[in-house]
């Protein structure tokens, strides 16, 4: 359970990092 918590939520900052650098990179 706190095993799939931690890959929701890094896959999450994954997603928010990959749209921040795509704005970063415009």
């Amino acid at each position: 359970l706190v095993a799939s918590g931690f890959q929701f939520l890094l896959g999450l900052a994954a997603v928010f990092a990959e749209g921040v650098g795509g704005f970063n990179q415009r």
